[in-house]
């Protein structure tokens, strides 16, 4: 008959061990995922800083621009 035993000590670092390792293959997975959604965006990144630091800039009034103001806003840059 074989009898184990796991002291305290021993569990405790097993079960970390175990957690680190789930926790970690999850933000890995994530950022894999996040990564690949990024690659199809339609969007570039400074385009979405731009339009942030735009809206922050707007007057609330001015909120409803015309499509052809959007337009030409966008050729001019």
């Amino acid at each position: 008959m074989i009898f184990a035993y796991i002291d305290p000590f021993a569990a405790s670092l097993l079960f970390q061990f175990i957690a680190m390792g789930l926790l970690s293959a999850a933000v890995f997975f994530q950022r894999i995922k996040l990564y690949v959604m990024g690659l199809f965006s339609h969007k570039k990144t400074a385009e979405k800083v731009n339009d942030t630091n735009e809206a922050e800039e707007r007057d609330p009034s001015t909120l409803t621009l015309s499509m052809t103001d959007e337009v030409e806003k966008r050729k001019a840059a």
